[in-house]
């Protein structure tokens, strides 16, 4: 008796514990009862429950909720008949112990979720697995942070009816669930599945019976057999989708896994779950409870930002019925990934084959659901494919404001197709003015796809517009990187006042400054057909990198061979897409590869006022060959009379162009004003840097030196200084004009060339503008002779710098003297230098090995590190532009 009493005590504490699941654990109450001490542990929770014990578990859980000193007195007489006390008794805490813990374990999900359950009571299931379905709900529910503002749970039971047990807004906490699943009885009857999903629809996912705006649906559906109507649940299943993810869970032997398929979102290997009987559903709880859960925790859309999107859909006679449905789930994917709504994503839908029918309009639906809702109910045309008609009726129509297009917002096309258009090169011609309004992507799906149609069609580069699939079911491996990079376009702002157009989608323009650009194409024999439309594709792609307007970016086109043609002038168009379709106009001359003229077009004609030039704006020009020009030397001798007026970029394609003759073309240094690349596909790859480097042209800060100077460079032309480094040198005091505000009122400057002999080449009151200077340079011709570095300083002082020659009082007189080797007098040189800096501050340059430092020194003004300059080479006076124009204006 006393022992059986001790156990009668043992018990109890038990169940205390178990009723409150706190405290200490069973373990630790087995450790203070001294007769349990001996047993093995009952610590369960590293291990794993069977069956018998895990039914135990439930039936004891069961009873205790029921009536505590009933289970109490049923459970002893139960366990008592089966084993000796101790064993039983050790039986019993164990699994209280196992319980506790399953009670005690952390939640799998505390996201937002609402979560409606449907129940199999159809006649095929017995009691003992109705229950089993029942038990597995309960231990899902716990997996869950269940409250009014976390996870709510509803219960739908389904046979020939459904019946809705209990709403989202009944119970509140997980104790209330629990027991109200305790209290669900078995229908039986039919499996009328299509009628259950139809009312979770309609009915449980509702604000009336708790259903939460934004936040997430789930729909668990249990079943142990096949549908009375498969078509019916697909419908019904697919309507669901719309409003809720949906998990599919199939029973035993009869299960039909192409209807759990057909019920669930993709893909199946995360929503469809089978297992052998309903003892094993406990082996799918935790999976399916973070899966589900995975969906409470999603991310937002991919896409927040605006756009207008329109799908082209293949309906061709090619396409099957079953890939056809996929593919409006995947554009139902996709409508899912993107914020929809008026003022965020709004989508329209095209079915093409031999004719094209506009589904939905851009602002016909304004939902997310109203969109899917719409999609689901398009119904295949068949026929041929007519693609090129698909993209005119988006060009012509979808794209339009009495169709829902919002001017300022991006528009992006996505075009599906299973092969071939039945007229590639209207196709591409459709696609080409197609992106002069939208971003195209195109989709090819199967092994009939053509891949040069599908990069006419889509936007450059392929890598980001063009997606192959092996089929239709691969369609959903592509869903995220096509909405993440669909979404790319509509992610940044428009400049003010300018139409949606693809690039300009993609990133704000790279350029808002002012600029007037002429791009000069190469339209010889040796640029086949694709090439030159590769060129055009070129230049449309750097414009929309630019803000385009009257008072921002303007834009021309010349075209070379052997005649040179303007397409079009800076004041022909004042927007983007007039740009772009003048673009699409031009059509190839050909000839032969007179550069010369085409750079001389365009510093004669293209810059003028008449054309659209403005003043104190920046000129850009950007050439393109393919090869070498038919007379390099005048191509050198006009590329440096153009580069008076504008900056010169110089862009060579394949392995014919003369490196020397780009660089003899383009600004200084090369590595910013010459491109190469393998051939003209690959003029994508230098867009961006190109437009950089360009738009830094025209965001230039202002000159360094804004007050008021009279500069004389003194210029070596002696027989040592090669032909090549005269030029440079020449470049070098082009340069440094160019960062001073020349004027009668600023800066003014004058040129001495020194050899054996000086002459002036101007004087300072030669010329007034910076045009002026710079052209006058061009024209200096090297004198060759003797190094009388002496003889031209004192020229400096006695001639340059007076008031005959334009040298005005109070203003500051600087003298910038280059030089590569030694004078041939150096107390001479010295002399002169000294009775120089009486009258200017004099800046002493020394190019190459030969000079001398001391020489340098003798000439210049105090401090040295100010004042004397030494380079390497003629091609590194570059280096020291910006220094020596910022201390020479610190004179001022």
């Amino acid at each position: 008796m006393a022992v059986l009493r001790l156990l009668t005590w043992s018990f109890l504490l038990v169940l205390v514990e178990h009723s409150s699941v706190c405290g200490h654990s069973v373990i630790s109450w087995q450790n203070k009862i001294p007769i349990l001490r001996g047993l093995p542990s009952l610590d369960t929770g590293t291990g794993t429950v069977d069956r018998n014990t895990k039914e135990k578990v439930d039936e004891l859980e069961k009873k205790f909720y029921e009536t505590g000193e009933e289970m109490q007195n049923t459970m002893a007489k139960t366990l008592l008949q089966e084993k000796s006390m101790e064993s039983a008794l050790a039986d019993t805490l164990g699994i209280a112990s196992v319980k506790i813990k399953r009670m005690n374990a952390p939640k799998v999900c505390k996201a937002q979720a609402d979560i409606i359950f449907i129940l199999d009571g159809s006649g095929s299931v017995s009691t003992p697995d109705f229950d089993k379905q029942l038990q597995f709900i309960k231990s899902l529910v716990r997996k869950f942070d269940v409250g009014p503002n976390a996870v709510k749970v509803g219960v739908l039971q389904y046979s020939t009816y459904a019946v809705q047990e209990f709403n989202l807004n009944t119970h509140n906490t997980e104790a209330a669930i629990l027991a109200a699943v305790d209290r669900i009885k078995q229908k039986r009857g039919g499996t009328n599945t299509a009628f259950a999903l139809s009312t979770a629809r309609k009915s449980s996912f509702t604000a009336a019976k708790g259903d939460r705006p934004n936040v997430p649906n789930i729909a668990i559906v249990m079943t142990d057999g096949q549908s009375i109507n498969m078509a019916a649940t697909a419908r019904e299943a697919n309507m669901l989708r719309n409003i809720a993810s949906v998990f599919a869970i199939g029973v035993g032997s009869n299960v039909r896994t192409a209807e759990l398929k057909a019920m669930a979102n993709d893909p199946a290997s995360k929503y469809v779950f089978t297992v052998a009987d309903f003892s094993a559903l406990s082996n799918v709880e935790t999976k399916l409870a973070t899966d589900a859960c995975a969906q409470a925790t999603a991310a937002p859309p991919v896409c927040k930002a605006q756009a207008d999107i329109i799908f082209i859909l293949d309906g061709s006679g090619s396409v099957s019925t079953p890939d056809f449905a996929k593919q409006l789930q995947f554009i139902k994917s996709l409508v899912r990934k993107f914020d929809v709504g008026p003022n965020a994503v709004k989508v329209g839908v095209l079915q093409y084959s031999t004719n094209t029918v506009q589904e939905f309009n851009l602002n016909t639906h304004n939902t997310e659901a109203a969109i899917l809702a719409a999609v689901d109910r398009i119904k295949q045309k068949r026929g041929i494919t007519n693609t090129a008609f698909a993209l005119s009726t988006a060009h012509k129509s979808s794209f339009t404001a009495a169709k829902g297009d919002r001017p300022n917002v991006p528009n992006i096309a996505i075009v599906m197709t299973d092969g071939q258009s039945n007229n590639m090169a209207a196709t591409a011609r459709e696609a080409n003015m197609l992106r002069n309004i939208a971003s195209v992507f195109a989709i090819g799906v199967g092994s009939n796809v053509r891949t040069a149609e599908l990069k006419a069609m889509a936007n450059d580069p392929a890598s980001k517009y063009v997606f192959t699939v092996t089929d239709f079911s691969a369609l959903s491996n592509i869903e995220t990187k096509l909405a993440t990079d669909a979404c790319a376009q509509a992610t940044a702002a428009l400049p003010e006042g300018t139409a949606a157009t693809p690039e300009a989608t993609a990133a704000p323009p790279v350029c808002k400054a002012q600029a007037d650009i002429i791009f000069i194409l190469d339209g010889s024999f040796s640029v086949s057909t694709p090439d030159f439309a590769k060129q055009l594709q070129f230049i449309k792609s750097l414009v929309r990198k630019f803000e385009v307007g009257p008072n921002a970016v303007k834009v021309g086109v010349l075209q070379y061979s052997t005649n040179t043609v303007q397409e079009f002038n800076l004041n022909t168009h004042n927007t983007e897409a007039a740009i772009s379709a003048a673009v699409d106009r031009i059509k190839q001359k050909r000839g032969g590869t007179k550069t010369a003229v085409a750079l001389s077009t365009a510093r004669t004609s293209s810059f003028t006022a008449a054309k659209g030039d403005r003043s104190n704006v920046p000129n850009i020009v950007i050439v393109m060959t393919d090869g070498k020009s038919n007379n390099m030397a005048a191509t050198a001798r006009e590329a440096n009379m153009l580069r008076n007026i504008a900056s010169v970029f110089a862009i060579g394609v394949g392995r014919n162009v003369r490196t020397a003759e780009l660089k003899a073309m383009a600004n200084d240094p090369d590595s910013k004003y010459v491109f190469t690349v393998t051939d003209f596909s690959a003029l994508s790859n230098i867009e961006t840097k190109l437009a950089t480097d360009a738009c830094a042209q025209a965001t230039a800060a202002p000159p360094v030196c804004k007050a008021k100077a009279d500069i004389i460079f003194i210029l070596d032309g002696s027989g040592s200084v090669s032909a090549p480094d005269f030029a440079k040198q020449l470049q070098f005091i082009k340069s440094l004009v160019r960062k001073f505000d020349v004027g009668p009122n600023a800066v003014k400057v004058g040129v001495l060339q020194y050899s054996t002999n000086t002459v002036q080449e101007f004087n300072l009151n030669t010329h007034n503008t910076e045009a002026a200077i710079l052209a006058a340079v061009d024209r200096i011709k090297q004198k060759r002779g003797g190094t009388n570095t002496a003889f031209a300083l004192s020229t400096a002082r006695k001639s340059s710098f007076t008031a005959a020659k334009g040298d005005r009082p109070n203003v500051p007189n600087i003298a910038i003297v280059m030089t590569d080797g030694q004078s041939i007098n150096m107390a001479a040189t010295a002399r002169e230098a000294n009775m120089l800096r009486n009258i200017a501050s004099v800046f002493a340059i020394g190019v190459g090995s030969n000079v001398n430092t001391a020489e340098l020194k003798a000439m210049a003004t105090d401090p040295d590190s100010k004042y004397v300059f030494t380079v390497i080479d003629f091609s590194a006076l570059s280096n020291i532009e910006t220094k020596l124009a910022t201390d020479a204006c610190a004179r001022d």
